[in-house]
C-alpha cells in the first residue's frame, strides 16, 4: 500500500488578496480541500512541507492525510497553481478520496533496460509518455515502468502489455495503442 504523507493544515478564515499575500509572506501555502457532498474548506499549510512532498515520492500523485481541526482527510492533489515567473507553487487544491473509490491520475511512463534492438542499430521510440489512469488511491504508481530489454527490431509494446496496478483502468487510450516501437537497424 502507498504510504500516506501527513500534512497539518489550518482552516483559513482570511479571504481576499491582501490577506492571502500576508499569509504567503509568512510562509504559508494557500489551498482548498474538496469532497463529494461537502463544502470546500479553505486551507493554509506549511509551504516548505508541501513543496518537499510534491516533488518526491509519487510527486503530484502522492496520497495525503490532511489533519485539520482534530479530523483527518485522505486526499490527492487535484490542481496546482504556479507563479508564472518563479514556478513556485502558490495554490493547491486537494480532492478527498476514499480507499475503496478510484481516482483519476496522470502517471508518466519510463522504460526500464536497454532494448536488444538498439544494440543492433535500431532506436527505441516512445509514442506515449503519460497515461491517465482510474486507480485506487493505495495503488497509485510513481511511474509505469515496462521492461523493454526483450524488444528487438520491429517489436512493439502496447498499452495492454504494460505492468499496471491491479485496480487500474487506462482512460482516453485503447488497449492496442502502441507505446514503444523499435525502428531501423538490421534484423
Amino acid at each position: 500500500m502507498l504510504k500516506k504523507i501527513t500534512i497539518d493544515a489550518q482552516e483559513r478564515k482570511e479571504i481576499g488578496k491582501e490577506a492571502v499575500k500576508k499569509l504567503r509572506d509568512q510562509g504559508f501555502l494557500i489551498g482548498n480541500l474538496y469532497g463529494k457532498a461537502q463544502e470546500s474548506i479553505p486551507l493554509t499549510m506549511n509551504y516548505i512541507e508541501i513543496r518537499k512532498s510534491l516533488f518526491t515520492g509519487n510527486g503530484k500523485n502522492n496520497l495525503y492525510e490532511i489533519k485539520l481541526g482534530g479530523k483527518s482527510y485522505d486526499a490527492v492533489p487535484y490542481e496546482l497553481q504556479l507563479h508564472p515567473l518563479t514556478k513556485e507553487v502558490v495554490h493547491i487544491d486537494f480532492k478527498m478520496v476514499k480507499e475503496d473509490e478510484k481516482v483519476k491520475v496522470r502517471v508518466p511512463i519510463k522504460p526500464l533496460g536497454i532494448a536488444v534492438g538498439t544494440k543492433k542499430g535500431g532506436s527505441l521510440k516512445q509514442l506515449v509518455n503519460v497515461l491517465v489512469l482510474n486507480v485506487l488511491p493505495g495503488e497509485i504508481p510513481h511511474y509505469i515502468e515496462p521492461d523493454v530489454t526483450g524488444m528487438d527490431i520491429g517489436a512493439e509494446m502496447r498499452i495492454s502489455d504494460l505492468p499496471l496496478p491491479a485496480s487500474a483502468e487506462v482512460l482516453k487510450l485503447p488497449p492496442n495503442q502502441k507505446v514503444f516501437i523499435i525502428q531501423g537497424g538490421t534484423v
